[in-house]
Order: C-alpha cells, then sequence, then structure tokens
C-alpha cells in the first residue's frame, strides 16, 4: 500500500530537534503503524482518498452545461451516459476530451485530448475501439482534469447532423440521471510536495508526544544534571501544536465537499 509519507520526509520535519534516542522499534511502529493511520485520518478529513481510483457515481443533472465531480484531480473519463430519467438513455458521450491536465502545482495529472470513435464503436472503449485525438472542435464533452468539472460544449459540431429534438446541450435535469465512470488521484510517487509534508508533520507530532512521553513522563519541566528546563506544558506542546495547525491548515486546501 502506497502512503503519503515516509520515515525520511518525518525526519526531515524534526530537522534541529534532538531525535537521535528514537529506539528502532519505535521507528518500526512510526513505519508500520501511525504513517498508515495518519493517511487514513488526511482520506476521512479531506473525505477522499488521493491514489488512483475508478469508481462510477451518479449525478442528478444540473439544468445547465457543467457538472462537479466530486474527486479530483480526473485521470482518464472511461464513460458518461445522460439520461432523461434512470432508466431512459438520452445521449451517450463518445468523443470526450481532456483539458486542463496541469494542476496548480504543476503536476500532469492526465493526458491532453481523448477519443476519437471507430464506427460503431461505443464507451467503455475496449483497446482498438478508437484513436486518440487533440483535435477539440469534434469534443461532445470538455473533461476539466484539474478542476473536476464536465462541460457540454455549446455547439457539438458532429450532433448537428443527428435527430436528437428538444435538447439545448444541458445536463437534463432529473434525479441521478447522469452516469459516470472515471478515475481519479494520484500515482503513488506523484503525490503534491505539500500533501506530503502535511502528513509528515501529522506523523511527526506523534513521534514528538512519544518523545516527550520518554523523557518527561507527562511533567511540564525536567531537570538534568542541575540544569532546569521548563516546557511551559507537557513537552514539546508547542512544536506538536504548531505542525498540526500547520497541516490542517494545507488540507483544506484539498478538502473535498460530499454531494
Amino acid at each position: 500500500m502506497n502512503y503519503y509519507c515516509s520515515w525520511d520526509d518525518v525526519k526531515a520535519c524534526l530537522l534541529g530537534l534532538d531525535v537521535a534516542d528514537i529506539p528502532t522499534t519505535l521507528q518500526t511502529r512510526i513505519e508500520s503503524t501511525i504513517i498508515p493511520a495518519i493517511k487514513l485520518e488526511i482520506d476521512t478529513y479531506c473525505r477522499q482518498n488521493f491514489d488512483e481510483t475508478t469508481i462510477t457515481q451518479f449525478f442528478d443533472g444540473s439544468g445547465t452545461d457543467k457538472i462537479v465531480l466530486p474527486r479530483r484531480p480526473i485521470k482518464q473519463l472511461t464513460n458518461c451516459i445522460l439520461r432523461v430519467i434512470p432508466s431512459i438513455s438520452w445521449y451517450t458521450f463518445k468523443r470526450w476530451r481532456h483539458i486542463n491536465v496541469i494542476d496548480s502545482q504543476g503536476i500532469t495529472v492526465a493526458t491532453q485530448g481523448g477519443p476519437e470513435p471507430n464506427v460503431g464503436a461505443n464507451p467503455p472503449y475496449a483497446g482498438g475501439d478508437f484513436v486518440w485525438e487533440s483535435d477539440i472542435t469534434k469534443a461532445d464533452l470538455f473533461v476539466d482534469c484539474s478542476n473536476g468539472f464536465l462541460v457540454i460544449p455549446p455547439r457539438i459540431l458532429y450532433l448537428e447532423m443527428q435527430a436528437i429534438p428538444f435538447w439545448n446541450y444541458t445536463w437534463l435535469r432529473g434525479n441521478a440521471n447522469i452516469e459516470v465512470t472515471y478515475t481519479y488521484g494520484y500515482a503513488s510517487n506523484n503525490y503534491p510536495l505539500d500533501l506530503k509534508l502535511a502528513a509528515a508533520k501529522l506523523v511527526a507530532c506523534q513521534v514528538l508526544l512519544f518523545k516527550g512521553i520518554s523523557s518527561g513522563a507527562g511533567s511540564n519541566s525536567v531537570n538534568f544534571d542541575g540544569v532546569s528546563r521548563n516546557f511551559g506544558g507537557t513537552p514539546y506542546s508547542a512544536f506538536i501544536q504548531d505542525f498540526k495547525t500547520q497541516a490542517y491548515q494545507t488540507l483544506d486546501h484539498f478538502r473535498r465537499i460530499d454531494i
């Protein structure tokens, strides 16, 4: 399983602090238990995971030309069907195009372009059903990969030769009448840097908590060879609070709104 940070990332957050006395057994526990737990904590807080994941979701038609997918970035669209009601298909999109494939941190999250289907091919496409095409003028759907939007172009050229009356090129209003299958998230070696840093800081909080317990036994101050050291609270509490505040401020940028 892939995690959002490594032990080396955690140690980088603790530079300047004495962590030389951390036992090997604690390091093993951090890598096997705490780092995975922090990943789950981040996923719960952000209301999504950030690993590459393929899902099928159903949305209510908005009556506009745009819908927002709750998971992003979008790595690849696989299927998209617009229905009048859930049981009656109105239109199956066949020529979508990925746009805005580089996110705000400069990470390439998808491949520019989209499928140009062979005669008779219908989504979800198999290997020989289409060629990858960058010509955006023939698109029947724009997939904004970075922002998670699906946008119906105001004018779909090849549809004008088909008999599809009474459609104003919007997501027709309805209940769960839009079916979308797509892959979202990042490859394991391609997580955003600030996501990795936030995870490392949350793990570092646990490391400092363990270190504080071992060195101060819960006391507010310690005395070594006649030299007193007062922490103003439990040991390293100021560092712990500062790391948590910074981490969650960063994670707020990744937090999703459930639909």
